[in-house]
């Protein structure tokens, strides 16, 4: 046998070696695609709604999964960077990024497979996935040309590109366009296998359109696509909405009948829940409410924990609210749906319907209270007591939730002629004067002269809520009664937006109709009649598809207001000639006059007489409310009458108090008496602020606009910071969620949020998920490069971990341990030194400052925050010891009162003593960009210390453990401030007795 030789022996050393260092990084790449396999499944299960009741955790789990195999991907790029699969883990990891919602990472993973390795087998996807990223980041314009240029160029998977370029289109909204790509796509690749998919979607773009033609292909396409298709998803989603075109074109039974094909159908089962939701919405609209109701249980029953069985419950409150007239079963369904699927649609869709009646309680509570009160003034209303308080039964029954026909039959009754009324006041006693708001106001009685309420008297509630709520109530009418308060909303004002909530809101077109029949009956002379009467038409016709009882509504209109819009729009659904109306003939006269006006600018007696005859002529318009605004601007600012120019102003209050022009007047009037009186002593008082005791003051959030989902999103990003910054994490965990909920695309600081809280608590992952998606999404703050860098050092990698770090030093310069770590690595902020080791990065403490929780007034919109003008004493209670301090949160009215007050955090009987202060306290309320005031939410700390020796049995003491002390501008300061207010608002000399 022949020795081996030395160089065969280092032949064979070599290739076991280079064998040795294979294995390691194929294993290890083996490694990423088995924690990718197994992402993948658990979030098919998630999306499918097999996740659990688990929500957040269950998502979390799939994205942890996916994190490890971007880490084990990771290595194989790291440190074999010359194996045959480094493009295998590039495009592996690329796609872990995107499903952790990491798009910009994920898009440079792609782009740089892209330009390192353009003969990968990986190179046409790595394009597609690269768009997938670009769209997710909201770079829609790159997103579609890539798209574009892979169908263009005819690639491997170019149908698929031009599938989702027309998904794109359609959730712009552009449905033709989507239908164009789509059949696009099908001419380009005829032999797709994504056919089926292709004309689905083009099916769903045409019914979503609906029209009759749309109607029409909608079937062919769904056709094409059960021709196609062999995936039982397409073939259910293909069949069940040809049912629902079946149903738009006017055939119920036919459509019921395909739905049932479905259900007997086993291999349909995943998607049974949807089948009996859209047959019980069929029953429904139907009128079979037992069948919908039983349609709507099964679906309860059987899918127990998932979106269907949420959607379920929420059926089935709309049916008790709007079939069966019972609001209170209704809520008791919309309150389950967070518990049975919270996050889910339903959830949605049940909050926001459970706020709509929170505020319809609200002001079907002040209706009735104006209604009492007036039938308590009207002579002769027998069964009224002086308060209003009166006992009878109301001919509407339940309105709040009655059935429509029982509203609409007792509609008639709620109203007397004006004749009567009179006649009856003729032999009364003397009364009360009618307050604001009621004057003209015609209460309904019956035969035998007994008050009969519009509304329901409210009916007495139990539990927090409602007690909380109905302190709410009193606080805010006591707000209202004090001098300077905004106009608080009069009996009609009520009326209409009550009718707009059981309208557009709960879907209650009869008990909107016994509203709007109301205004029209019981305020005989208002200018608010024609709006009333079109609103009474409208939604008969429109909403109850009753042409019969609108028409006479449309004919008094017309009869009894020809020269208003409304009437112009009446006419349109009689069918009778158009008929120019006062607005449109007094714009025309306008018109003139204010060319007019251009021409001779310096002489007012050519059009200022013009603008006052419009104003007689067409009384009530809008028009004429202009002009006399521009005729009392004129007869100030160019004849230079201040004296005419304020009476003319105070015709406007009184000729057109519901026009924007009077409100006009109003803030131009208080600009005067307020607004640099005001500015100057805000101004001393921010000098000065924070020296005062008890007056330390936090802005929390912007109270929001009720249809507005970002300022609703943003109250609650707010609240969720503060409860973060007081160590209350269960809360700030909510706040965060409810804000999620508003589905607000921009808003990524309540996803920061969720991701500090539960670093707090130590689920570290699930912060990290969280922090690395607000990243994704281009969040502007600091904290989730502190939280990733302090990951990536327990992680042990140091790469990552110098990436992070290097973000702090440039972005977070104020911070001391930043600098104190840019001493000691002078080129860490410009990006010029190298790496930090990790035995060194282990041994750096860094955490981010408080302010890093604080949101700036800029993000609620506050150019200039709230502060505090005066403050009472806060009254130390008897026979205590301690020294505490108390959180009040208040909400600050736009006229800088309290208009909520709440106690956060403190113990009784400190607290009872806090809240009784603030309520005395006076603001200066927060400013928007436009120099408006701002309702703002804002903590107030009302620090308690024992009394001194020398102070009594009880005091407060100053700076962070003081009472609240008297006002901060005090009358010595203010007065320089008057004074100089008063040199620059006089424009005219003084009169002779004031000189």
């Amino acid at each position: 046998m022949t020795e081996p030789s030395s160089r065969h022996l280092a032949l064979a050393a070599g290739l076991i070696l280079s064998g040795t260092v294979s294995c390691v990084y194929f294993n290890t790449y083996y490694n990423a695609e088995k924690y990718f396999r197994q992402a993948e499944k658990a979030r098919a299960q998630v999306e499918e709604g097999r996740g659990g009741r688990g929500g957040r955790r269950a998502g979390s789990s799939y994205e942890s999964l996916y994190d490890k195999a971007v880490r084990k991907a990771s290595v194989v790029l790291e440190k074999h960077p010359e194996s045959e699969l480094v493009d295998d883990a590039m495009f592996l990891a690329g796609r872990a990024l995107y499903w952790q919602r990491d798009y910009a990472y994920g898009a440079r993973s792609f782009q740089d497979l892209e330009e390192n390795f353009p003969e990968s087998e990986y190179i046409d996807r790595a394009r597609l996935w690269r768009a997938r990223c670009l769209k997710a980041l909201g770079t829609e314009p790159e997103a579609r040309a890539l798209f574009t240029a892979l169908i263009i160029e005819s690639s491997s998977i170019g149908d698929r590109a031009g599938l989702e370029l027309g998904d794109m289109t359609a959730a712009a909204g552009g449905r033709r366009d989507a239908i164009y790509d789509y059949r696009t796509t099908l001419s380009a690749f005829p032999r797709t296998s994504l056919a089926d998919q292709l004309w689905l979607r083009i099916g769903n773009a045409h019914l979503a359109l609906e029209g009759r033609a749309d109607l029409d292909s909608a079937v062919v396409a769904y056709d094409r696509a059960l021709e196609a298709t062999r995936v039982d998803s397409v073939e259910y989603r293909a069949r069940l909405n040809r049912g629902r075109v079946l149903y738009h074109q006017g055939r119920p039974d036919p459509a019921l009948d395909a739905y049932r094909s479905l259900l007997r159908e086993g291999r349909f089962r995943a998607w049974e829940g949807e089948t009996r939701i859209l047959i019980g919405q069929q029953y429904r609209e139907s009128g079979a409410l037992p069948e919908a109701l039983e349609e709507f249980e099964r679906v309860r029953n059987d899918f127990p924990g998932t979106g269907v069985s949420a959607m379920a419950l929420y059926e089935t409150g709309l049916v008790y609210l709007q079939d069966r007239g019972d609001r209170q079963q209704a809520q008791e369904y919309f309150t389950e749906v967070g518990r049975e699927r919270r996050g889910s649609e339903a959830d949605s869709l049940a909050r926001e319907m459970l706020k709509t009646t929170e505020r319809l309680d609200d002001l079907l509570h002040e209706i009735y209270r104006a209604d009492s009160t007036a039938a308590a003034l009207q002579p002769g209303a027998a069964g009224a007591s002086e308060t209003g308080e009166a006992d009878t039964t109301t001919a509407l029954g339940s309105l709040p939730g009655a059935a429509t026909d029982s509203l609409a039959a007792a509609a008639d009754s709620t109203s007397v002629p004006a004749a009567d009324s009179a006649a009856v006041a003729d032999a009364a006693p003397r009364r009360p004067p009618v307050p604001e708001g009621l004057e003209g106001y015609v209460v309904a009685v019956d035969s035998l002269g007994r008050w009969v309420p519009l509304v329901a008297r409210p009916r007495p509630k139990e539990g927090p809520d409602e007690e909380k709520r109905a302190r709410e109530r009193r606080r805010r009418q006591r707000l209202q009664e004090r001098p300077g308060s905004p106009k608080p909303p009069t009996l009609m004002d009520n009326l209409f937006a009550a009718a707009e909530v059981y309208r557009d809101r709960l879907g209650l077109p009869d008990s909107a109709a016994v509203l709007y029949k109301a205004v029209a009956d019981r305020f005989p002379a208002s200018a608010q009649i024609p709006r009333a009467l079109f609103n009474l038409a409208w939604t008969r016709i429109e909403q109850g598809a009753d042409t019969t009882a609108a028409r006479p509504v449309l004919e008094r209109l017309v009869a009894d207001h020809p020269t208003t819009v409304h009437a112009s729009a009446a006419r349109g659904y009689l069918g009778l000639p158009p008929q120019a109306s006062a607005e449109e003939q007094a714009a025309e006269v306008f018109a003139e006059i204010e060319r007019r006006r251009l021409d001779f600018p310096e002489d007012p007696a050519l059009w200022v007489p013009g603008l006052d005859e419009l104003a007689g002529a067409y009384p009530g318009t809008q028009v004429a409310a202009q002009a006399a605004f521009v005729a009392a601007w004129a007869t100030e600012n160019v004849q230079g009458d201040s004296s005419g120019a304020r009476t003319r102003y105070d015709s406007i209050l009184a000729l057109y108090p519901a026009s924007s022009y009077a409100d006009l007047v109003e803030r131009r009037r208080q600009a005067e008496r307020d607004g640099l009186i005001d500015r100057l002593g805000r101004e001393l008082k921010a000098l000065k602020e924070g020296t005062d005791p008890g007056q330390s003051l936090a802005l929390v959030a912007v109270e929001p606009v009720i249809e507005d989902s970002t300022s609703r999103a943003k109250n609650h990003v707010g609240f969720g910071m503060r409860a973060l910054r007081r160590g209350d994490f269960g809360a700030a965990e909510e706040s965060f969620q409810l804000s999620l909920d508003e589905k607000d695309s921009r808003n990524t600081e309540p996803i920061v949020g969720l991701g500090e809280a539960t670093w707090q608590q130590g689920y570290l992952d699930d912060a990290i998920d969280y922090m690395r998606r607000a990243l994704g999404e281009r969040s502007r703050s600091i904290l989730p490069h502190y939280r990733l860098f302090a990951y990536h050092v327990q992680q042990g990698q140091e790469d990552s971990a110098n990436s992070y770090l290097r973000t702090i030093a440039r972005r977070d310069t104020e911070a001391p341990s930043v600098n104190d770590l840019i001493l000691s690595f002078p080129g860490l902020a410009a990006g010029e030194s190298g790496p930090i080791d990790l035995d060194i990065l282990e041994r750096v403490k860094l955490e981010p400052e408080e302010e890093a929780l604080e949101l700036p007034p800029g993000y609620f919109g506050v150019a200039e925050p709230p502060l505090v003008r005066s403050s009472p004493a806060a009254e130390y209670p008897a026979g205590q010891t301690d020294s505490t301090r108390v959180l009040v949160d208040v909400l600050v009215s736009e006229t800088g009162r309290p208009e909520r007050v709440s106690l956060y955090r403190g113990d009784e009987p400190f607290a009872a003593a806090a809240l009784a202060a603030v309520e005395g306290y006076i603001f200066y309320p927060a400013e928007g960009a436009d120099d408006r005031p701002v309702r703002t939410w804002v903590e107030v700390a009302v620090p308690f210390a024992p009394a001194s020796s020398e102070g009594g049995e009880g005091a407060a003491v100053s700076g962070e453990v003081g009472a609240a002390a008297e006002s901060p501008v005090t009358a010595a300061e203010e007065e320089p401030a008057r004074a100089e207010a008063s040199r620059i608002l006089r424009t005219d000399p003084a009169p002779p007795e004031e000189r």
